[in-house]
């Protein structure tokens, strides 16, 4: 199943010219399978980075796992093993073997048993708790349940039967201690619903009765915990649906905290907050509450309908950095370990804000806040990193330090141009997610000259060839430039790339078809602004003539001619290069006499056809006998303004009788 978090509190970041991260802890773990066939508790070492989990009735075991989940070992020849608590060394493991009639002690070290205590046959322990010097077991099988003592500092270890004068419990109590209420002593019934709740004071070795009630409205507990303060004791009862507070000096109610149907788990960190569970099929199976908070910090859902959350089935990291939660099936079976990263953890709002320009190499200044609905500790630590063209990889820059109200401040002296991405980082805490914050300035940088130029006049024939030539001027680091080429409506593409010359030159030929734009552009460097120039050339078409309908050459007043007949259709074919199909063809036809050319007439816009070629014919009369005449084509740029307009040579012709 997929383990589901939600949050009231958010844990987005909002930022001020920036952006948020993600969250520093896992917000949804995988879960791990433990390797054992029932669940019955679990037990937290921090010294050794363990979790002690025992199987419970009818099994003989105790896994070991790191806070991971990973299996370390498994200790076995545990009858029964049930509750477990630990001495105050940390040193000792003790466990309640019900079905081995003792309790057994185990190196935290080594993880093999030391000793083990027998209570007698049909004692069935089932809770152990550590206070004042002894170990308090909770046992009763088929009699009624009592509670003994073991003073593991005797040699042997005195184990002490029957020290609770006038018990009433009904099966072996379920017995909890804590040192923040050292003498304390608190028992509960473990079989019986309503349930009664009694505090021992065990200072003198001896339980004596303190205060003992009848809690009518509950069902059978199932785990309970005091609190870090030493003032309250929190139960999870499977009824009422919340979990229920009680003031540890007399038992009397001291609030609640709102989870839901089936209360079956508490785990109180110590920073006092506690992870309320319950068990319940259809909603969520763990709310985690800061210390008499009303609204969870945090739920948790193990999945619709099964898994759900095994009784007893939570406990704190030392460092609240983690809650581990297991989770088993209808039948308490196919336990799986879920390890709850930060589960107190509020979401925080970095912001970073600085100027949008500066100078390079002068001092500048960035500011931001830390804020969260949590507490953000003064003197927190935030990474700050600025990248530059420099530096694509960032370079780290000295820690900014939070201030009492969050606020903090970064400055630094860039040595290099263009954009300066200050980037400043909150790596999250156990009470803290994770956030981020970046801001641009734009470093001034100096300017450089670039300049493009090309041969020629910059008007040229269909098919020439150009020099283009671009300068850079002085620069810091880079001395490379780009020679663009745009023909025409043709797309823009790189003419040459390279780097000048020691004149500052880079040269380059193209072959022109169309009007083109030239640009050099200068990307700039560390210290030089981005350059760039243009240089517009304008380019003819080409204009082929072909004469049709002749019947001989010849050569007339020392020009090539085509003879016709004045009955003929002189006729003159043009094809435009490149293809101009639909734009405008015209002709002009002239006559030679008097000495010099003169304009007979020039023809109106005739359309290219779609392989770019018009044909023009002159009508001929008796009166053109023995005359010399001569005519052209011209493409002329209508909508079409890649081309110059263009006239093609002069073709000649004489008329005979």
């Amino acid at each position: 199943m997929r383990l589901r978090r939600t949050s009231l509190l958010a844990a987005a970041t909002l930022v001020a010219a920036a952006s948020g991260v993600a969250p520093a802890f896992a917000a949804d773990p995988t879960p791990v399978p433990l390797q054992i066939p029932h669940y019955a508790h679990m037990l937290v070492d921090g010294a050794h980075q363990h979790l002690f989990i025992s199987e419970g009735v009818g099994n003989s075991g105790i896994l070991v796992t790191d806070f991971a989940g990973n299996p370390v070992t498994t200790i076995g020849n545990e009858p029964g093993a049930e509750g477990m608590t630990l001495s105050p060394d940390g040193s000792t493991l003790y466990v309640a073997l019900t079905n081995g009639d003792a309790v057994s002690a185990i190196s935290t070290t080594t993880l093999a048993e030391t000793g083990r205590y027998s209570l007698g046959a049909g004692s069935a322990p089932l809770s152990v708790a550590y206070a004042s010097g002894k170990v308090w077991v909770g046992y009763g099988g088929s009699a009624k349940g009592q509670i003994g003592s073991i003073d593991p500092s005797t040699s042997p270890a005195t184990v002490s039967l029957d020290l609770a004068a006038n018990a009433e419990w009904y099966a072996a109590p379920l017995l909890v201690t804590s040192p923040a209420a050292p003498g304390t002593l608190i028992a509960t019934d473990s079989a019986t619903e309503p349930p009664y709740l009694e505090r021992y004071d065990v200072a003198s070795g001896t339980p004596v009765k303190a205060v003992r009630t009848w809690l009518q409205n509950s069902a059978t507990p199932d785990s309970l915990q005091i609190t870090p303060d030493g003032q309250d004791l929190v139960m999870a009862t499977g009824a009422p649906y919340y979990h229920q507070v009680f003031k540890l000096a007399d038992l009397s109610a001291d609030g609640t905290y709102t989870s839901t149907a089936y209360p079956n788990s508490v785990a109180i960190a110590p920073d006092g907050a506690v992870a309320a569970g319950s068990n319940a099929a259809y909603a969520d199976d763990v709310y985690v509450y800061a210390p008499h908070g009303t609204t969870p910090l945090h739920t948790y859902d193990f999945g619709y309908s099964s898994p759900t959350l095994a009784a007893d089935g939570l406990a704190w990291a030392p460092d609240e950095s983690r809650l581990f939660a297991v989770a088993v099936d209808t039948y308490g079976n196919n336990p799986t370990l879920h390890v709850l990263l930060a589960p107190e953890a509020t979401g925080t709002t970095l912001t970073l804000t600085g100027p949008a320009t500066d100078t390079r190499a002068q001092q500048l200044t960035l500011t931001g806040k830390l804020s969260s609905a949590g507490t953000v500790p003064a003197g927190t630590h935030l990474t700050v990193t600025r990248t530059d063209a420099a530096h694509p990889g960032g370079t780290p820059l000295a820690d900014a330090v939070v201030g009492a109200d969050g606020s903090y401040t970064v400055t630094d002296s860039p040595q290099t141009g263009g954009a300066n991405t200050y980037a400043v980082s909150f790596p999250g805490t156990a009470k803290l997610l994770a956030s981020s914050a970046t801001t641009t300035v734009q470093v001034s940088r100096a300017a450089t000259a670039v300049s493009i130029t090309t041969s020629g006049t910059g008007t040229f024939n269909y098919g020439a060839t150009t020099t283009v030539t671009a300068h850079l001027g002085t620069t810091y680091n880079g001395r490379t430039v780009t020679i663009w080429e745009k023909a025409g409506n043709n797309g823009t593409k790189v003419l040459k790339t390279g780097t000048v010359d020691a004149n500052g030159n880079l040269v380059a030929s193209a072959k022109l078809a169309y009007n083109t734009t030239f640009t050099v552009s200068f990307a700039g460097d560390y210290r030089y602004a981005p350059a760039s120039a243009s240089k517009r050339v304008y380019t003819h078409t080409a204009v082929a003539e072909a004469q049709s309908g002749y019947y001989a050459s010849g050569t007339t007043a020392g020009v090539p001619v085509k003879y016709f007949h004045h009955t003929g259709h002189p006729t003159l074919t043009a094809t435009v290069t490149p293809n101009k199909a639909g734009e405008c063809g015209r002709f002009q036809l002239q006559e030679y006499y008097s000495g010099a050319w003169h304009v007979l007439s020039t023809s109106g816009c005739f359309a290219l056809s779609a392989s770019s070629s018009v044909a023009g014919v002159v009508n001929l009369g008796s009166n053109s006998t023995n005359h010399l005449f001569r005519y052209a084509a011209e493409f002329v740029n209508g909508t079409d303004n890649t081309n110059l307009a263009t006239w093609g040579a002069w073709q000649y012709f004489y008329v005979k009788s």
